[in-house]
């Protein structure tokens, strides 16, 4: 990940949360150096390979929502793209998918996020350290995907894997994108959220 910790405070509730702080980005024509991630909540929890410390979104994201698309008990074949004309800058995308052998991308903007059943693993081709386990639980995975204008954070099954990174989108790629590879996938859930400005009142 291209972070380091810039703050672990114990919020309401007993929460543990984190922000952290992304170094080695670049901001061509922009009055800032350097940036904050979203804030996480971090929680022991006890997985097959034993007590693993997880890292996911906290809940007050919810707050900032605006316009939003949602897909229930989808069929995704190999060319389609169920997610081709949607718009948008800011989003926090969510999907609960059940592969059944075969693979499936979510691309934001160019980068994509990929599941590989070869391995079990959540691959984000493009970015440092790009690749991280990712079991399935039932047949299922679940992705969480939130995008800022400068930041892109991918966190799997609620928080067992997270990848925080840096960006720019490419402007010259579609905004977002879903298909699929080697097979059809059911999408169960997937849920695109708008985000607005964190600093407006509305």
């Amino acid at each position: 990940e291209q972070t380091q910790t810039a703050a672990a405070a114990t919020g309401r509730g007993g929460r543990r949360i984190q922000i952290s702080w992304l170094n080695g980005g670049v901001y061509h024509g922009m009055p800032f150096n350097q940036q904050m991630s979203f804030p996480v909540e971090m929680t022991l929890r006890t997985l097959p390979e034993g007590v693993r410390l997880c890292r996911r979104p906290v809940r007050e994201i919810e707050k900032i929502r605006a316009k939003e698309q949602t897909w229930e008990n989808v069929t995704l074949n190999p060319g389609d793209d169920l997610l081709s004309g949607v718009k948008g800058e800011l989003f926090d995308i969510r999907a609960e998918i059940e592969p059944a052998g075969a693979s499936f991308e979510i691309s934001v903007g160019g980068r994509p996020v990929r599941w590989d059943p070869a391995r079990d693993e959540l691959v984000c081709p493009g970015f440092p350290k790009w690749r991280g386990p990712l079991r399935l639980i039932d047949g299922r995975v679940r992705i969480q995907i939130l995008v800022d204008r400068t930041s892109f954070e991918v966190f799997g099954n609620d928080g067992e894997a997270s990848m925080t990174y840096f960006w720019v989108p490419d402007k010259n790629r579609p905004i977002l994108s879903m298909t699929a590879a080697g097979g059809a996938v059911t999408v169960h859930s997937l849920e695109v959220h708008e985000l607005r400005s964190a600093w407006s009142d509305s």
